[in-house]
Order: C-alpha cells, then sequence, then structure tokens
C-alpha cells in the first residue's frame, strides 16, 4: 500500500496519470517478456531439429528376420542330413547385396577357407556361403537366431549343395563353388578353446563349452556310424 501511495503521489506531482503509468510499465514487461519467448521457442525448434536429425542419420531403417523350419533333434541328425563338414576360417566378408528374384531382401556371402574336411569328396579348399540378413545403403535386416559371420571367425560348418534356381539369383564369385548350411543353426562358432553352439538347438546343452577337439571327435563318430 505504502508503494502504491509513493507511486501516486509522485506521479500527480509530475503530472502524469497513475493508470496510464502503470498501463505503460504493463506493455514494457509484456515485450519484454515476450521476446524472451520467442527466442526460447526459436532455440527449442533448433535443438529439436537437431536432434531428430541425429537419430534419423544414426538409425538405419530395421527388419528383423525369422527363419522357419525343422530343426534337428540330435548332433546325429544334424550329421546325418549335412553332404559336407568342414572345420574352417571366415576368410572374407564380402558387402551385403539384395538377390535377383527378391529386392525387398537382403544376403551377405562370406569367403570361406577350409582347415579340415569332416564330411565330403571333392570340397574345394575355399568356398562362398550366403547367409540372409546384412546392411545395405542404411537399410538392415537382422536376425536374433543367428549371426553373420566376421571375418578371421572360426566354425565347425554343416552344409549341402546350392539348388541351381537359388543359385542363379546369388551374386556372382567367379572360380568359387557355393554350398548352403543345412540350417540357419547349421554353424558351431570356435571361440578360441570353446565351442559354441546355436541357441536354437535342442542339443546345444550336450557340447556347448565343449573344446573343438571333443566335439569333431563326436562328429567324426557320428559320420562314421552313419555309413
Amino acid at each position: 500500500m505504502n508503494s502504491w501511495n509513493s507511486l501516486h503521489t509522485t506521479s500527480v506531482r509530475a503530472g502524469l496519470d497513475p493508470g496510464s503509468l502503470i498501463t505503460g510499465f504493463q506493455r514494457a514487461l509484456f515485450k519484454s517478456m515476450y521476446r524472451v519467448f520467442i527466442v526460447c521457442i526459436g532455440v527449442a525448434i533448433l535443438c529439436a531439429f537437431h536432434w531428430t536429425g541425429q537419430i534419423i542419420q544414426g538409425t538405419p531403417q530395421r527388419s528383423y528376420l525369422a527363419v522357419d523350419g525343422v530343426l534337428p533333434d540330435s548332433l546325429q541328425e544334424l550329421c546325418d542330413k549335412s553332404e559336407v563338414i568342414v572345420d574352417a576360417q571366415v576368410r572374407t566378408v564380402y558387402p551385403t547385396q539384395a538377390p535377383a528374384d527378391d529386392a525387398r531382401a537382403l544376403i551377405t556371402d562370406s569367403l570361406i577357407h577350409v582347415i579340415r574336411v569332416v564330411k565330403g569328396a571333392g570340397v574345394p579348399s575355399d568356398f562362398v556361403i550366403a547367409q540372409m540378413g546384412g546392411v545395405l545403403e542404411g537399410r538392415s535386416i537382422i536376425s536374433s537366431q543367428f549371426s553373420l559371420m566376421q571375418p578371421s571367425e572360426r566354425y565347425i560348418l554343416f552344409l549341402k549343395g546350392v539348388k541351381p534356381a537359388r543359385a542363379s539369383a546369388l551374386p556372382l564369385r567367379p572360380g568359387l563353388s557355393r554350398y548352403d548350411l543345412v540350417t540357419y543353426a547349421g554353424m558351431f562358432l570356435v571361440d578360441g578353446p570353446l565351442i559354441h553352439l546355436p541357441s536354437d538347438l535342442r542339443f546345444r546343452s550336450n557340447y556347448d563349452g565343449k573344446s573343438p577337439a571333443e566335439v569333431l571327435t563326436e562328429i567324426d563318430v557320428n559320420v562314421k556310424r552313419a555309413k
């Protein structure tokens, strides 16, 4: 109240209308607050566009792949279904491509070098395997059921021949033969002194964590038993 009386007395002595003085003060205050509001909105918009751009550039279009098919119930069954079994290392992984018969799909080729042939005749020392999935031009297809091979990784691979219709849709690799995995789970990763089996295999617990020598010996036994 005292502040208002002082303002009223001062304005009267100066010949001013107290109401107009208050109105002018409010207008100035409003303009200042409005400028601050506009600046804050502008900054927020700029930050939003910058953040959105980072998300878009950093997150490629992603699809998830689920592979159907009946998995073998035992290592013996997996060996029986395989035309070729090799202990091998991944030499090179080629850039992902879309197969000729389906532009929506993606495949990734790997060049495989054979360390030892466990089953099969006439197996070349180097050949190519195609896996479904990969990354191409900002689009990715991945699967929780298996991982794409990486250079220098070692695997025990369970393989079959590639059918002509499928081979014609795959990239040409001059001078190299092709094989397919007998099942997406037909790849046992050799991780140093241990073997790791795909989690979907029912018999995984029987061999996962064992040494490569132990598992290869068991595979040898299964292959000879089938003859």
